[in-house]
């Protein structure tokens, strides 16, 4: 994100890629703002839409000429999302919404957990939530390790991290994270009820 960009970070109850977790995000104020004063949505539009968007630079105006043939497809199909010109040039006007910082999985048995965890391996930094310290943690640190899955305990005094997770590093947003961000913001509101986590 721009070091422009107004952001706020939530950590909420939601069902992503149909389970439940423990999803931290950070918002995009003002791309949620510039949405909603707009009336843009991005409802429906698939990854492969969104890939073609990401193909028109934001805020710089090029020519449509310029763009693969998706990028040219998106631009006249869906005028909302790209600004247009007198010249020709065109530029994206819409952006991902939020930032998936990390997806925590509350899970009872922690081989389960790292398995189901791992759908969301392209999108952000991963933990798994135990109920109690397993008798086999020695492993649970080696696996947890080896897959970079943070683990996190509950105990009497609170939570416990006995893993880190592996910092989550992607160089650019693709087709697909940006349709997670956009299914994050449907199950996560920036002023809904936040979680202590």
């Amino acid at each position: 994100m721009s070091s422009l960009t107004v952001t706020r970070a939530v950590a909420a109850a939601a069902r992503l890629r149909g389970v439940d977790v423990i999803v931290h995000v950070e918002f995009d104020m003002h791309e949620l703002e510039m949405r909603e004063a707009s009336g843009l949505s991005l409802k429906g539009l698939s990854h492969t839409h969104l890939a073609a968007l990401l193909t028109i630079p934001r805020w710089e105006h090029v020519p449509m000429t310029s763009l693969p043939a998706a990028g040219q497809r998106i631009a006249l199909g869906r005028p909302d999302l790209v600004e247009h010109d007198e010249r020709g040039f065109v530029a994206r006007r819409v952006g991902p919404p939020l930032w998936v910082e990390m997806v925590t999985l509350p899970v009872r048995r922690w081989r389960v957990g790292l398995r189901a965890v791992g759908r969301f391996a392209p999108y952000s930094a991963r933990r798994i939530r135990l109920a109690r310290e397993p008798a086999d943690v020695g492993d649970l640190s080696v696996q947890a390790t080896y897959w970079g899955v943070g683990v996190q305990v509950v105990r009497a005094d609170g939570l416990a991290d006995l893993v880190l997770p592996e910092p989550f590093r992607p160089q650019r947003y693709t087709g697909a994270s940006w349709a997670f961000a956009e299914e994050a913001l449907q199950a996560v509101s920036p002023n809904g009820p936040a979680l202590m986590c």
